[in-house]
């Protein structure tokens, strides 16, 4: 061999072993990492991911000597979720632990709750020590609430169901508010199903449940005061009673909405006075061809004083269900420029009322609305659209506009920013392009169908807004086109969606891959799955 050649030679065997030496240097330091802090992992595979988390060596563990220990300062204010939540531990460990009001633990074992100070900036917070003692600290019952959400993720991935790794979590959302929309309008979704719902979304730590309630072929809230007006399949003053119940029992707030004055043809239906007389605006393409050529009308005439009268007493009859601070007055969906000048008599009502264009006159009646809403001891939301004009043809013109203490349900992206810009508080559900929260599974099937999940590109790539204007965000659950599926078919279009949203919003993206968090989400399992959800 000559020198030349050999002298290439020992510089390949050089170079191949650097390679080697480093790819076994970084071997052992990945799998070092992985035997001493086994823990960080493991604690690490609740959904959503926590905010901070330092593991320590050894285990706690729940024995036969163990009990719940709660601090008198704060019994009465977690007591319900005590119940629920030793329910929930009984189901998981097999073990009954006493409640025990005391403000000193006295076994390894115990799982004590104690009073923090106020964490006004972080009311949802909560922090654990795992030690000997599991000890939990919040500020408020949602703090604890969630913080025993975690403790039950935790238990249910340890192999002897009773064991969790030692450390300290220190735990809290990113945004305001967590949320699901679901079209109860369009399909009936059993109470039970919406129940169940509740309970999944508290397990990820969501903590509101929009119930779009009304639609243009169907009004599923049961009237007393207008008999007749709901659909076949609807909801009784029971039914709202026992969801409210259940929300409460959960921590998540119902958002009722009534969608006005557009999506009102079964308002209009029941009682033809309520809708104009022009054509142009009865016609609208969402109620389909079929429905407009029966004479039908899509919105209410928000010109007669007969229409406001008559919608605040519907307000009256359903403002009082609900026990959270919201009511959705909607706000979605009228029509376009042209429909609105080619009609009379809101032709008329925006020369009297001295405004410039007709669409203020929508605003005006949504703002008369918001008003109604206030003076009932709610906050209005509606959502973006009298902002919207998607082409030079299909315009929203305007210069009047919603009051400012509306909250705004931003579902498009053009209009997004000049929303937030504008000073509006607003819940964020865009519709499709980057961050699309929608799923409409009677349209969008698979990847690159309109209102289908990119559960990838939301998981890895989305970058929720930080503006400070944004409450939150929420998935949008819509039944176009699959009005008489069964309730549970469109679990496998948005129960995954629900746990990327959780975790993305609450703390951020923890795993490398979407793949990958799927494995976490799977072991996680979800609270229907282990729990009952009819107690």
């Amino acid at each position: 061999m000559s020198v030349r050649l050999l002298f290439i030679s020992l510089k390949q065997t050089f170079f191949l072993r650097q390679v080697f030496n480093t790819l076994r240097v970084v071997f052992l330091s990945l799998a070092h990492l992985l035997l001493a802090a086994p823990s960080l992992l493991a604690q690490q595979d609740v959904v959503p991911a926590l905010q901070e988390w330092t593991s320590k060596k050894g285990k706690f563990s729940i024995t036969e000597k163990s009990s719940i220990v709660v601090d008198p300062a704060v019994f009465d204010i977690i007591k319900e979720d005590l119940d629920i939540f030793s329910e929930d531990l009984f189901t998981i460990t097999k073990m009954r632990l006493p409640i025990r009001q005391e403000a000193i633990a006295r076994h390894d074992g115990d799982i004590k709750f104690i009073q923090s100070p106020d964490a006004s900036n972080q009311p949802e917070a909560y922090r654990l020590i795992i030690d000997g003692q599991l000890t939990v600290t919040a500020s408020t019952s949602n703090g604890f609430f969630y913080a025993m959400q975690t403790i039950l993720q935790s238990l249910v991935q340890s192999k002897d169901k009773l064991s969790l790794t030692r450390g300290t979590a220190y735990d809290f959302p990113a945004y305001k508010e967590r949320g699901v929309m679901l079209d109860i309008g369009r399909k009936f979704f059993e109470v039970d199903y919406i129940k169940k719902t509740i309970r999944d979304l508290s397990w990820y730590k969501m903590n509101l449940l929009h119930l779009h309630f009304t639609e243009w072929h169907s009004f599923r809230l049961q009237s007393t005061l207008y008999p007749g007006l709901a659909a076949k399949e609807s909801y009784s003053k029971k039914d709202i009673a026992e969801i409210e119940s259940y929300a409460k029992k959960y921590h998540v707030i119902i958002v009722p909405e009534i969608d006005l004055p557009g999506h009102a043809t079964a308002i209009t239906n029941y009682n033809p006075n309520l809708g104009f007389s022009c054509a142009s605006m009865r016609e609208a393409r969402w109620q389909g061809d079929s429905t407009n050529a029966k004479g039908q009308a899509w919105i209410l005439d928000v010109t007669k004083p007969e229409t406001k009268i008559w919608v605040k007493a519907l307000l009256d009859e359903f403002i009082p269900l609900f026990n959270g601070p919201y009511f959705h007055i909607g706000g979605d969906e009228w029509q376009y420029d042209d429909q609105k000048e080619a009609c009379p008599e809101l032709m008329e009502a925006t020369r009297k009322l001295g405004f410039k264009y007709p669409g203020d006159v929508i605003v005006n009646f949504m703002n008369e609305m918001n008003a109604h809403v206030k003076s009932r001891g709610k906050r209005s939301q509606m959502w973006t659209w009298w902002n919207y004009s998607p082409n030079e043809k299909q315009q929203n013109k305007y210069s009047v506009i919603p009051d400012k203490d509306v909250v705004i349900n931003i579902w498009n992206a053009e209009s997004m920013e000049a929303t937030l810009k504008d000073g509006y508080k607003s819940v964020v559900t865009i519709e499709s392009g980057e961050g699309a929260l929608y799923i409409t599974p009677g349209y969008g099937k698979k990847l690159g169908d309109y209102a289908y999940f990119d559960s990838k590109a939301n998981y890895e790539k989305w970058q929720p807004s930080r503006h400070e204007n944004v409450l939150g965000f929420k998935i949008c659950i819509w039944a176009d086109q699959a009005e008489r599926m069964p309730s549970e078919w469109f679990d496998g279009y948005a129960d995954f969606p629900k746990a990327i949203l959780a975790e993305r919003i609450w703390s951020r993206a923890a795993s490398p891959t979407v793949d990958q968090f799927k494995l976490r989400v799977d072991k996680a399992k979800k609270a229907s799955e282990l729990f009952k959800t009819s107690r």
